[in-house]
């Protein structure tokens, strides 16, 4: 369907870097899938793994790696617990070499965790999507307040 067209002509995504959960019912263009059930309510997103594998699948971005190699998500969860955040680039898809894992902390407080993205060599190049596995347990109970890219 887009044999022949340029790229002015296919749709423009917009370039955002951060969401944070501040309107009930708004996920911003994450969408739980696997074992995720999940819900803004109350200025975050609160989500339940209901098996192994939650996933939170992001909206399509145009992130620029090189401009762009901070990664902080503020959450709480109820488990010790490890996440991992994947990505996809203009000529890579998600797969577990672009990824990252960081461990949680299961004290049911917020915590800003960081993730220097530079380290991983795959973080290169325009980044079109992103996917973030909250918890590998299931029955982990969370919060994210906020997701966000910087330099």
């Amino acid at each position: 369907s887009d044999l022949n067209r340029g790229p002015d002509d296919l749709p423009h995504l917009a370039a955002k870097s951060a969401w944070h959960f501040n309107t009930d019912g708004d996920l911003q263009g994450w969408t739980p899938n696997g074992y995720l059930k999940a819900e803004v309510r109350g200025g975050v997103l609160i989500g339940e793994a209901t098996g192994p594998d939650s996933v939170l699948q992001g909206p399509g971005v145009q992130i620029e790696a090189e401009k762009t190699g901070q990664f902080t998500i503020r959450m709480r969860s109820n488990t010790d617990d490890y996440a991992q955040l994947f990505w996809s680039t203009a000529t890579s898809s998600i797969s577990e070499s672009n990824s990252l894992r960081f461990k949680v902390i299961g004290d049911n407080e917020f915590h800003d965790y960081r993730l220097d993205l530079n380290l991983s060599p795959q973080w290169r190049g325009l980044i079109t999507s992103l996917r973030l596995d909250p918890s590998w347990q299931t029955g982990t109970k969370l919060a994210i307040d906020s997701i966000r890219f910087s330099n």
